[in-house]
């Protein structure tokens, strides 16, 4: 009888475990796509990168270097780029950011 169980535990472990990850990101409202689940189910921690987070972190860059490196018309030329790639994600794939491989 103990064997069985045993068995029967090692069977469905696997499965709980993709079923926590699957919740885990959920809860930590990340992105959920099976190569996330994967990579939390095996214990890899690397960071998304993710397409608008990093295209903001870019025009941060660019605004706090203004009158030095870039000129007012550059910024608001990215910031224009930023809102019409945020608009395409929206129409074409009804997401608000994409992960890049």
């Amino acid at each position: 009888m103990q064997d069985g169980y045993h068995t029967l535990v090692s069977l469905l472990l696997p499965e709980t475990k993709v079923y926590e990850a699957h919740r885990w990101l959920n809860e930590a409202d990340e992105i959920v796509t099976a190569e996330t689940i994967r990579n939390k189910f095996q214990g890899k921690t690397e960071k998304p990168r993710n397409l608008i987070k990093i295209f903001k972190e870019h025009n941060k860059k660019v605004e706090a270097l203004l009158g030095k490196e870039f000129s007012k018309g550059t910024l608001c030329r990215y910031q224009t780029s930023l809102k019409h790639t945020q608009d395409y994600l929206k129409w074409k794939y009804n997401l608000t950011d994409i992960i890049l491989p």
